[in-house]
């Protein structure tokens, strides 16, 4: 058996695709400015979408700026409205308030205690020991001392 070599090989694939291979002249300029047109108007095509969402980031970059901007008036225009003087200003001018007295108190019970003269009563008492039986039934049952 013989093995095809590759010029008649090439040959046999001229011949099935002969269309192919006859173009003329014009047919080949007509396809290559198609080809170059297609090329640039996918090129241009892109081009244009990037041009596009760069103005659209643009415009997204100032709209965010003047709303950070009016936020910071807002929250300046918040703690103004908020402020203890401007409350107390309305509520008295508009709706005819008045500040309200210092409270009384009034105690209730006994005494608070005076710690340093407990200090000082219990210091007393514990360096008088106590001489007779009386003495220390006193200190004993607690009662009170004469002094």
């Amino acid at each position: 058996m013989e093995v095809a070599g590759p010029l008649y090989v090439a040959k046999l694939r001229r011949a099935r695709a002969a269309w192919v291979f006859d173009l003329g002249p014009v047919t080949l300029i007509f396809a290559t400015i198609v080809l170059v047109s297609v090329t640039s108007l996918l090129y241009l095509t892109q081009a244009s979408r990037v041009a596009a969402t760069g103005y659209d980031i643009s415009s997204a970059e100032e709209r965010r700026a003047k709303l950070e901007r009016d936020e910071q008036l807002l929250l300046m225009q918040e703690a103004r409205l908020q402020s203890l003087q401007r409350i107390e200003r309305e509520a008295t001018a508009k709706q005819g308030m008045v500040p309200a007295p210092p409270p009384d108190f009034i105690r209730v019970g006994a005494p608070p205690v005076d710690v340093e003269a407990a200090i000082q009563r219990a210091e007393r008492d514990a360096q008088r020991r106590p001489r007779d039986w009386q003495e220390q039934l006193a200190v004993a049952l607690r009662l009170p001392r004469d002094r």
